[in-house]
This record gives C-alpha cells, sequence and structure tokens, in this order.
C-alpha cells in the first residue's frame, strides 16, 4: 500500500478501541444479521415484485434517475440476506467516515471520536433500518457522508457524492452542516471579506442543493399514485410536531433487567479502557453543533408534517438524528473530567444498548412470528378456500405496529401462490366493505386478482400468546 492510501486509511481508523465499539454494535443491531430472510412494512411490495414493477413504482415516486429502483434490483438480486448484511456493513462504514471527518477539527480528539461513535453506534433511533426497503436510504447518507470526507482532497468525487445523495430529499438540509463546518475551519465568519471569499470557493458547493432541487422538481417530480408526496410544506405545524416528538421520546424506556446487565457488563469494561485526556475541550461549541444537527436532520421532516417518532413506520423518519445526539452527548463528556466522563459514558452506552437490543430482539421475534403465520395458511383448508382473511391478533408486534394489509396479503400470495386473497385487520371491516381498500387490489400489493363482493368468502385467524408460544387458529 503507499503512502498517501495507508495514511487516508490511518485517518479513518485512528479511533481507539475500534473493535470495543464493533462488538458494541453487534451487540445493538445483532438481528441484522442473524435474521437475514427478515421482510417488514413495505418489504412485501419488493419481495415478490418483478423487476419492471418495481423500477415503474420508484419512478413514480419521483427517484432521481430512478435511481432507488435501480438500487432495489440489483439488491433483489440476491435476496433479504444481502439487504440486511448491506445495511449492517454500511451503516458501521458511516460511523467509520463520520468520526474520520471530524478528526479535521482540534474539539475532537481521539477520546472524543471514540465517545461520537460509541453514541452513533448504539443511538436507539432509526430502528426501521431493520427493514429492506430503507436499505436505499443508508446507501444516500453513505454517499452524504462520503462526499463530506473527499472534501476537500477532491473536488469532483466530493461533489458528485454529494449531489446524488439528495436522493434522500432531507439531506439537502442537512447539507447545512458540512458547509457550516467549512466556513468556519476557513474563518469564513471572521469578516464580510473572508465570508465572500469562501463562498467564492465554494459556489459549486453552494449551488449543488439548489441545481438538484430544480432537476428533481422538473424532471423527476412524482406522480401517478404517488403524485404530490411530502409537496405540502406547513411551518406552521413544526412546534406541535416538535412537542409531540420531545413527550415521545421522554416516555421512552428500557427494560431494568436489561440495562442493570448491559451496566453490569460495561462498567468493568469502561474502566479498563486506556484512553488519553481530551487534548482540547470545547463542550459548548459541541453541545451547540449536536443540537444543530439534531434540528437539520429533523426540520425536513416536520416541514411536511412528518413525526419521527419511536413508533410504528414513523421510525425511519429519525434517519439522520444519530449524528446530533452522538456529538452532544460527546460535548456533554467534555464538561466531566476524564475519569468522570468515563463513569458516566457507562450508563448512557448502558441505556442506548438496552434500548437497542430489546428492539433488535423485537424484530427477530416479528420475523419469527411472521414464518409461523405462513405455516399456518399453507396448512389451513379454511385459509385456502377464503377470499378474505380477517386477522384478530393480541400478540405484540416490534415498535408496537399492527401488520398493514398488504403485508398480509405477501405472507398469503407466498403461502399459496396467487393473489386472490385479501387480509386486513378485523377491525378495518367496515373500510374493506365501504371501498376504501379497493385501491390495493394491485399486483404490488399482492392482491391483482382479488374482487370485493357481496358475498365474498371470509375467514377470521385468532393469535394469542400460549404458555408454550404462538397459539394460532381460525374460525368462521
Amino acid at each position: 500500500m503507499n503512502r498517501p492510501k495507508a495514511r487516508l486509511l490511518s485517518r479513518m481508523t485512528d479511533v481507539p478501541y475500534l473493535w470495543v465499539l464493533f462488538i458494541l454494535y453487534a451487540a445493538a443491531n445483532s438481528s441484522l444479521p442473524l435474521n437475514l430472510d427478515a421482510r417488514y412494512w413495505d418489504d412485501w411490495t419488493l419481495v415478490l415484485a418483478d423487476s419492471r414493477e418495481i423500477l415503474i413504482a420508484f419512478s413514480e415516486n419521483g427517484s432521481f434517475l430512478n435511481m432507488t429502483g435501480y438500487m432495489h434490483v440489483a439488491l433483489l438480486s440476491a435476496g433479504p440476506w444481502l439487504y440486511h448484511l448491506v445495511t449492517f456493513g454500511v451503516w458501521f462504514a458511516i460511523a467509520l467516515l463520520f468520526q474520520s471527518i471530524l478528526s479535521r477539527e482540534a474539539a475532537f480528539c481521539p477520546r472524543t471520536r471514540f465517545f461520537v461513535m460509541l453514541f452513533f453506534l448504539c443511538a436507539p433511533v432509526f430502528a426501521a433500518r431493520h427493514a429492506m426497503i430503507m436499505t436505499p436510504s443508508l446507501l444516500y447518507v453513505f454517499l452524504f457522508v462520503l462526499g463530506w470526507w473527499f472534501h476537500p482532497r477532491n473536488r469532483i468525487l466530493s461533489l458528485l457524492c454529494f449531489f446524488f445523495s439528495f436522493g434522500v430529499q432531507s439531506l439537502l438540509v442537512f447539507y447545512a452542516a458540512p458547509m457550516l463546518a467549512s466556513l468556519l475551519r476557513n474563518s469564513g465568519h471572521r469578516s464580510f471579506a473572508q465570508l465572500i471569499a469562501w463562498t467564492r470557493g465554494h459556489l459549486d458547493y453552494l449551488l449543488a442543493p439548489f441545481v438538484f432541487f430544480f432537476v428533481k422538481a422538473q424532471f423527476f417530480a412524482p406522480r401517478g399514485r404517488y403524485e404530490g408526496y411530502n409537496a405540502d410544506f406547513d411551518v406552521s405545524g413544526i412546534p406541535g410536531i416538535a412537542k409531540t416528538q420531545l413527550g415521545n421520546a421522554l416516555d421512552q424506556r428500557p427494560d431494568i433487567t436489561l440495562l442493570l446487565v448491559c451496566l453490569a457488563v460495561l462498567a468493568p469494561v469502561f474502566y479498563r479502557l486506556k484512553l488519553a485526556d481530551f487534548q482540547e475541550r470545547r463542550p459548548f461549541l459541541l453541545i451547540a453543533a449536536g443540537a444543530f444537527m439534531l434540528l437539520a436532520g429533523l426540520v425536513p421532516y416536520w416541514i411536511v408534517g412528518h413525526l419521527p417518532i419511536f413508533e410504528d413506520w414513523y421510525s425511519r423518519h429519525q434517519l439522520l438524528m444519530p449524528f446530533g445526539i452522538a456529538v452532544g452527548c460527546a460535548g456533554v463528556l467534555q464538561l466531566l473530567p476524564a475519569r468522570l466522563s468515563m463513569a458516566a459514558a457507562a450508563p448512557i452506552t448502558a441505556v442506548f444498548l438496552a434500548m437497542s437490543l430489546e428492539t433488535s430482539w423485537d424484530f427477530w421475534r416479528d420475523n419469527q412470528k411472521q414464518k409461523a403465520m405462513i405455516a399456518f395458511m399453507e396448512q389451513s383448508d379454511q385459509i385456502r378456500n377464503a377470499e378474505l382473511l380477517l386477522l384478530s391478533d393480541s400478540t405484540p408486534n416490534a415498535l408496537h405496529r399492527a401488520y398493514r394489509a398488504y403485508e398480509l396479503t405477501g405472507m398469503l400470495r407466498l403461502a399459496f401462490g396467487d393473489q386472490s386473497r385479501f387480509a386486513i385487520p378485523k377491525t378495518a371491516l367496515p373500510r374493506y366493505e365501504d371501498g376504501s381498500y379497493d385501491n390495493l387490489f394491485k399486483d404490488v400489493y399482492n392482491a391483482a386478482a382479488h374482487r370485493r363482493h357481496a358475498e365474498v368468502e371470509t375467514v377470521e385467524m385468532v393469535i394469542t400468546q400460549a404458555s408454550d408460544g404462538l397459539r394460532i387458529t381460525t374460525r368462521p
């Protein structure tokens, strides 16, 4: 390996105890490599679809150059296992690149970057990454961080990575973080003349998000069933959404037993870590930077009415939260003496790890439950002969979610190999009867051959918790 490449690799991996960070990350996300056949939420619109349907769907969704569609086609050529392994690897790579970027700043010494990477990898947010359909979003974030890492090493590669990363449009706002960091690093804030000089030197960077937004709006706007998607901007709703999100965050609690186990494991490990003291303490700068990054990652969702809370599919809107959480928490630790900062890091990490572990295991159980449901469907003549399946489910799912109609129809299609049946929660029967679900009788939702009529043959599938596991039965 030549010396320039060796130096670049050294900067990427120059964080203390990288192996400890990887072990904690692997534990927090253990269901990703262990749950390789898992499908959640909109994954069921992908796994049984052909390439043409996928490309049409994401073209209508407004994907720039249909990059998202082609990513899915490439990943599906191998199967769900590739999605989960890519997600597992890319999320760790994003953290590694991010800490390398921070190494340029004096406030981010090795000790601080250890904490940043630790909190980034263990933060119990964005649990929706367990879903296959979110893997392209992670690849876009990877491109974004790669563009930041290339700046200012390679202008062309940096601009290309940034530009194509805007396929996740929240990154158009989050882009303020690397630009502000560049401005401060080059003293562009010290005088008007220096600001002008910095602006001239970064004019191509400053124009990039506006060029992307214009091109996308003109040539890749959502159409068809996605027409108008994310087009309604409402600044007035932000305070209410922010208040709701804060309340939801404060309601989160780790399992006490799991928390104590994590703390018992982490305390002696952290005690033995020999990290050099903080080389430069700028805690309030880090806390402010973390708050700025957190807001930059949330405002693009708030402004279109999305709620980045922990429950159900809403967690996908937490995609960019780990950056601000990690930097802000590291700043808090800089307020403390070196030994005390390590002592404080253990309980913070224990809380994060306990919550992430619990979520990861919930997704594993959710997948096992789905496989049990499919196996039961295959053996049930009542379900085979029915046209409409009503689900009565009193058992928990990951993130307190309920199965959507297209997830259930996907299971039915996988069990029987056709699209003649439809399935909904029993409580949604009135909506089925008034035609609210008719727009889902399509191939993409695994129900292209189903038709609603007055004498539809119905069966109910009941799932309850028994002492030895799930109990699944049917009744007319």
